[in-house]
């Protein structure tokens, strides 16, 4: 029969054996020599103990200390609404602002106008290229604000002025159609004032 040559364990193997014995033992003695209730809030580093650690229903409401919730640990809606409370005293009146200073009392308008009338003078006709001289008259008391010439064909105006009173009205343009055309003038009055 042959022998069976017996080996010793490798120093690695034992150390490994001795680590783990070590280990487990540290588990143990903690387990068994710690008092109940002896691991608090003191002994634990902040945030080791997060929600994933915690069993479902682990924290109950048995299990908070009254008076340490506040507002912002609970969602919107989760508190009832308190009673409304009484109005508050109404607060002092204000000072009255100061007043600002008075404005410009400002410069009259100019006159206002009535009684708008276009007069027209009776047309004439004109031979191609010939002048147009035309003057027109509002009535006695009103100002003349405007006129001109009319036709149905291309007359060049070359002027358009009041009279120095201001009652008549001076038109001067030329035919430049290529007929004889019909011109009338025209002025535009009103009593001003």
């Amino acid at each position: 029969m042959k022998a069976i040559p017996h080996r010793l364990p490798l120093p690695a193997m034992i150390i490994a054996c001795v680590a783990l014995v070590v280990a487990l033992g540290g588990v143990s003695y903690a387990a068994g020599v710690l008092p109940k209730n002896s691991v608090g809030a003191a002994q634990l580093q902040k945030k080791a103990v997060t929600a994933s650690k915690l069993r479902k229903n682990a924290v109950s409401a048995a299990k908070v200390k009254d008076g340490t919730l506040l507002a912002a640990d609970f969602k919107a809606g989760q508190l009832p609404q308190g009673s409304k409370g009484d109005p508050g005293a109404q607060g002092p009146k204000g000072d009255p602002g100061a007043q600002g200073p008075k404005g410009d009392p400002g410069t009259a308008g100019a006159p206002g106008i009535s009684g708008y009338e276009i007069r027209h003078m009776t047309g004439n006709t004109f031979n191609p290229g010939e002048d147009v001289n035309a003057t027109v008259g509002c009535r006695y008391g009103d100002k003349a604000l405007g006129g001109g010439l009319s036709s149905g064909q291309a007359i060049a105006i070359s002027s358009s002025v009041p009279s120095p009173d201001g009652q008549w009205w001076y038109i001067n343009g030329k035919n430049i159609s290529a007929s004889p055309t019909s011109v009338a003038a025209y002025v535009i009055c009103a009593h001003v004032g």
